[in-house]
């Protein structure tokens, strides 16, 4: 199977995608856009910068766990990680994300689910 960008539709009418494995573990989840339209400028936007380690801040949440956040050049999040329980199973998600990112094809499953190589 092929790493895939899933977009999804929230229940405030607003879309996201999640960066998914070969095996469908979610990598990286965008922020919400309006406009579905803009969610393509998102996985553009990963698939340019998610090769550069530069792009990629190491984040530690409130309660302690890692998890890291891609970000554009002007340092806007463009995804979010999963929480990671190490700093090593961090970096094993930035390493994955930077492989997948750039050849991950996408599934529009917000309204109609269709597959597009």
């Amino acid at each position: 199977m092929h790493p895939y960008y899933v977009i999804r539709e929230s229940k405030v009418e607003k879309y996201y995608f999640t960066l998914e494995t070969e095996d469908g573990d979610p990598v990286l989840t965008s922020r919400p856009y309006k406009l579905k339209s803009n969610v393509d400028f998102g996985m553009d936007s990963v698939r340019e910068f998610s090769p550069i380690d530069a792009h990629y801040r190491r984040e530690t949440s409130a309660d302690g766990h890692l998890y890291f956040v891609l970000v554009d050049v002007n340092g806007e999040r463009i995804g979010t990680s999963a929480e990671y329980p190490s700093a090593e199973a961090m970096e094993e998600g930035i390493k994955t994300v930077k492989r997948i990112g750039p050849i991950a094809r996408f599934i529009d499953i917000s309204k109609t689910f269709a597959i597009y190589p």
